[in-house]
């Protein structure tokens, strides 16, 4: 009888710490998406009026390049008729208007876990392009900026399962770390998550033309960062003695139209 009290008791242990783990957000990680309801969709799927200038003006911009690629305005003499037709049907695959591909953006800068109230202060809605396409078995989808320096979000999709990482880059200003071992400075850093959670919309199809609208909320795990840099004010040579813990938490929207891979696409 003692023995059964005993069994009993620490199945009960097992059963409250893997109460205790699971309830308490211990294990935020899941490497595997989920259909379903997108929570507030409805405040990313209406467009803000700097988003309907930016699809406005892409979608100009593209028409007119084609056209010029069309008549044989946009090349220079010597080009052949094949590399012509390559470069136009390149243009077609890889333009998709934006209203149907972006990316709307919540997110939080901590250094040294402490909130950086400044990091997007002058920014009412962070708003990107978003882009994806089929390569083998996986939807690749990137979304971000990059205008000498930026970031971009990637997301991997499979069959069940997905990846989710986070770029950062300041464009030949070398002031990053991903360890604090780590002997040189870099001007960009790959950073993967250590909490991530994605909801879609529907279960993909991998197919080309099919879209995608999903939800991503996360935490990247810590980089580094040198204690000397301050934003809009590079210096020719960081020393890279003193350095800051940062991670990026948060929420991002986005959607996209599954394209062919392309040999611009890694």
């Amino acid at each position: 009888m003692k023995n059964i009290f005993t069994i009993k008791n620490i199945v009960a242990i097992v059963i409250s710490f893997v109460c205790f783990t699971s309830c308490n957000g211990q294990d935020k990680f899941n490497p595997e998406y989920n259909v379903g309801t997108i929570p507030n969709i409805s405040r990313f799927e209406k467009m803000t009026q700097n988003e309907i200038r930016i699809d406005t003006l892409m979608n100009k911009h593209h028409t007119e390049s084609l056209q010029r690629m069309i008549d044989g305005t946009a090349f220079i003499e010597g080009v052949s008729e094949k590399d012509k037709r390559e470069s136009i049907e390149y243009e077609k695959i890889k333009f998709q208007r934006y209203k149907d591909n972006r990316s709307r953006y919540y997110l939080d800068l901590f250094i040294n876990d402490k909130k950086d109230d400044k990091h997007f202060e002058d920014i009412d809605t962070l708003t990107t392009e978003c882009g994806c396409y089929l390569s083998g078995d996986t939807i690749k989808i990137q979304m971000g900026i990059w205008v000498f320096g930026g970031f971009t979000f990637s997301i991997d999709l499979t069959k069940n399962k997905f990846t989710s990482k986070y770029w950062e880059d300041t464009h030949k200003q070398p002031i990053y770390k991903t360890d604090l071992t780590d002997s040189s400075l870099v001007d960009n850093i790959l950073v993967e998550n250590e909490e991530q959670s994605l909801i879609l919309d529907k279960k993909p199809t991998f197919k080309i033309d099919e879209n995608i609208l999903g939800y991503l909320t996360f935490k990247t795990k810590n980089y580094y960062r040198t204690s000397e840099y301050e934003s809009g004010m590079a210096k020719d040579v960081y020393d890279g003695k003193s350095m800051d813990k940062l991670n990026m938490t948060g929420s991002l929207y986005f959607k996209c139209k599954v394209r062919q891979k392309t040999i611009g696409d890694k």
